[in-house]
C-alpha cells in the first residue's frame, strides 16, 4: 500500500519500498499510432496526466479519450484512439459543406458528407451533391451538381455595342462602347454578380450621347452658307466669300471626333481681296484725263489699254482687250497728266 499522509517518517523496514509507497508510476504506456512527449523522465508522481497526440495520417476518434492518470502506482485504461481518416472534404468552387458537417475532422472510410450550393448557383437535381470517404482515404469525385445562375439580357445600346466575350451567366463580365461620333456616360463594363438572393448586373446600361463640334469659326469678308445651331459628326461646313473677295483653301470643313471632343478637321478657308499675285497689273484711278501714261518701275509707257483685271470698272472710258498681258513682277499704276 502506499505511504499514508501524517506521518512524519516511515519505518525502517519500509525504506527499500519507499519509491513503491510514494506511488510514482514508471513509464507510461505505448498507444497505436499516437505518440506522447514527455522526454527522459522515468518516473510520474500520483495523479500525473500524460496526454498523447495521433501520429501524422492519422486522427483523433470524437468522444474517445487521449490521454492517462497515474493513480495508485499505476496508470489509468485508455482504449485506441487514433484511426485513419480522409482529409477535411474537398472545397468546391460551387457549392460548401452543409453546416453539420463544418466543424468535423473525422472522417473514416464511408464517411458520407453532404454540399449545398453557394450563392450565385442553384442546383442540379439530377447530380448527386455528396462525397464519400473511400478505402484509399480519397474522397469520391464530386458532379458539378450547382449551375452559374444566368443574369438578365443586359438588352441593346442606343448607338452603340453590348460586348459579351462569353455568356451573362454569374460572374460573366460585359463591356460597353458607343458608335463613332458619341461618347460614353456611364459604366464601360458590368458584371453578372450576386444581387439580394439572386444575380443581377452590378452596373446598368450606359448612355451615349452625340458629340458636338464647337461653333464653327468665322472668317473675315466671308459667310457661312446655311449655317446650323450644332454640328455633330461629319457634318459639313461651307463658306463663301462676299463680292469683291476670292475664296483661298477648301470651301467646307467637317466636324470630325478626336478622344470623345468633337472638333472641326481643318482650319477654315480665307476671303483675299482683289490684290493681285504675282505678274499681275494694278491699276490706280487718279482721275479721267484725255492721256495718261503708265509708270512701269520707274519709266513712263502709254499703255493704258494693257490694264489688267478690275481695270474695267476703274477705268470705264478704256477698250480692254479679251485676253491680257502680265508681267514679271508687281507693278504699280497710276494716271496723270504728261
Amino acid at each position: 500500500m502506499c505511504l499514508l499522509g501524517g506521518l512524519s517518517a516511515p519505518p525502517l523496514l519500509l525504506l527499500p519500498l519507499l519509491p513503491l509507497l510514494l506511488c510514482d508510476c514508471s513509464f507510461p504506456p505505448e498507444l497505436p499510432n499516437a505518440i506522447q512527449s514527455v522526454g527522459d523522465q522515468q518516473s510520474f508522481p500520483e495523479k500525473f496526466t500524460v496526454t498523447y497526440k495521433c501520429k501524422e495520417g492519422f486522427v483523433k476518434v470524437p468522444g474517445k479519450a487521449d490521454s492517462v492518470v497515474c493513480l495508485n502506482n499505476k496508470w489509468s485504461e485508455v482504449a485506441e484512439f487514433c484511426n485513419r481518416s480522409c482529409d477535411v472534404p474537398t472545397r468546391l468552387q460551387f457549392a460548401s459543406l452543409k453546416k453539420s458537417f463544418t466543424k468535423q475532422n473525422y472522417f473514416p472510410v464511408g464517411s458520407v458528407v453532404e454540399y449545398e450550393c453557394r450563392p450565385g448557383y442553384q442546383r442540379d437535381h439530377l447530380l448527386s451533391g455528396k462525397l464519400t470517404c473511400l478505402l484509399n482515404f480519397t474522397w469520391s469525385k464530386p458532379d458539378e451538381f450547382c449551375k452559374r445562375k444566368s443574369c438578365p439580357n443586359p438588352g441593346d445600346l442606343r448607338h452603340g455595342h453590348v460586348n459579351i466575350p462569353t455568356d451573362i451567366l454569374y460572374a460573366a463580365v460585359i463591356h460597353f462602347s458607343c458608335n463613332k461620333g458619341y461618347r460614353l456616360v456611364g459604366a464601360a463594363s458590368s458584371y453578372c454578380s450576386i444581387v439580394n438572393d439572386d444575380v443581377g448586373w452590378s452596373d446598368p446600361l450606359p448612355e451615349c450621347q452625340e458629340i458636338f463640334c464647337p461653333e464653327p469659326p468665322k472668317i473675315s469678308n466671308g459667310v457661312i452658307l446655311d449655317q446650323q445651331n450644332t454640328y455633330v459628326y461629319q457634318q459639313a461646313v461651307k463658306y463663301e466669300c462676299i463680292k469683291g473677295f476670292t475664296l483661298i483653301g477648301e470651301n467646307s470643313i467637317y466636324c470630325t471626333v478626336k478622344g470623345d471632343q468633337g472638333e472641326w478637321s481643318g482650319p477654315p478657308p480665307e476671303c483675299k481681296g482683289n490684290e493681285f499675285a504675282r505678274g499681275a497689273w494694278v491699276a490706280h484711278w487718279v482721275r479721267p484725263l484725255p492721256s495718261a501714261r503708265v509708270m512701269i518701275s520707274g519709266s513712263w509707257d502709254r499703255v493704258l489699254h494693257r490694264a489688267l483685271c478690275s481695270a474695267g470698272s476703274l477705268l470705264p472710258s478704256l477698250s480692254l482687250p479679251a485676253s491680257l498681258p502680265t508681267c514679271d513682277f508687281s507693278l504699280s499704276l497710276s494716271l496723270s497728266n504728261e
